[in-house]
């Protein structure tokens, strides 16, 4: 029996899970021999891929994909960062649990493995009391930095655990960078867009910014940033690691 196929893939869901011979062929109302010799296409051409205890299903194809991202571009010069009472109205928001977060950052207290990080807190509590009382004094936990310095000793630049500063998130971290490099009024490249957490510390620190255009799919782009490093002279460089390694 002839049979083609459309150039065009259905509107499947990727990984679609086909039901092989049985049900599937008699909705079709195929032969055995001709719902083999079809699959048998389907997967040679890439169609349909097969997975350990998944059985078979339409695998992503590239048409099927988000479309590709508009790149920013933003004003080539140094400026100040002014933000609105819009994001204080967000991060406000984003606490409400009648809102789900999408982009503070922020994912809810219930993800995560509560129950035993309280077992490991009494542990340790129990332990060291003192701990609960005493005061850091601007010094890393002494085991937790150790335990850092020997996990960072399998990158190319290693560090002595008395120079490790350990915050209480990345916000504090680059908050705490900022304020070591740049002097105030200095100008700093940044993604555009970049995320609203990260301009609230600019304009904190009085900061000036340039914009470079970002792409989600290829990152920073390298020839905009070398243009704005000729153009002006910068203190220092804020990208996310999230994005892809164009800097490496």
């Amino acid at each position: 029996m002839p049979f083609r196929f459309q150039s065009k893939p259905a509107p499947f869901v990727p990984f679609t899970v086909f039901l092989l011979c049985g049900s599937c062929r008699c909705n079709v109302q195929v032969s055995v021999s001709t719902f083999v010799q079809a699959y048998t296409v389907l997967k040679n051409r890439g169609l349909i891929e097969a997975r350990p205890q998944s059985g078979s299903g339409v695998r992503a194809q590239a048409g099927l994909r988000a479309p590709k991202t508009q790149i920013a571009r933003p004003r080539a010069q140094p400026s100040a960062v002014g933000l609105s009472d819009l994001a204080a109205d967000f991060m406000a928001y984003s606490t409400d649990p009648d809102y789900v977060p999408f982009g503070a950052a922020y994912p809810r207290c219930s993800l995560f493995l509560n129950k035993k990080l309280a077992r490991i807190l009494g542990a340790v509590g129990r332990g060291d009391p003192a701990l609960l009382g005493r005061c850091a004094m601007n010094r890393s936990y002494p085991p937790l930095a150790r335990e850092i310095a020997r996990r960072d000793l399998q990158t190319d630049t290693p560090l002595p655990h008395d120079e490790i500063v350990i915050t209480i998130d990345g916000t504090e971290a680059l908050n705490l960078s900022l304020r070591a490099i740049p002097k105030p009024a200095e100008t700093i490249a940044i993604e555009s867009p970049a995320y609203f957490g990260v301009l609230q510390i600019i304009s904190a620190l009085g900061l000036k910014v340039i914009e470079i255009p970002t792409d989600s799919r290829n990152g920073i782009n390298l020839p905009e940033l070398q243009k704005a490093c000729e153009k002006c002279e910068l203190a220092a460089l804020v990208v996310t690691p999230a994005r892809p390694p164009r800097l490496a």
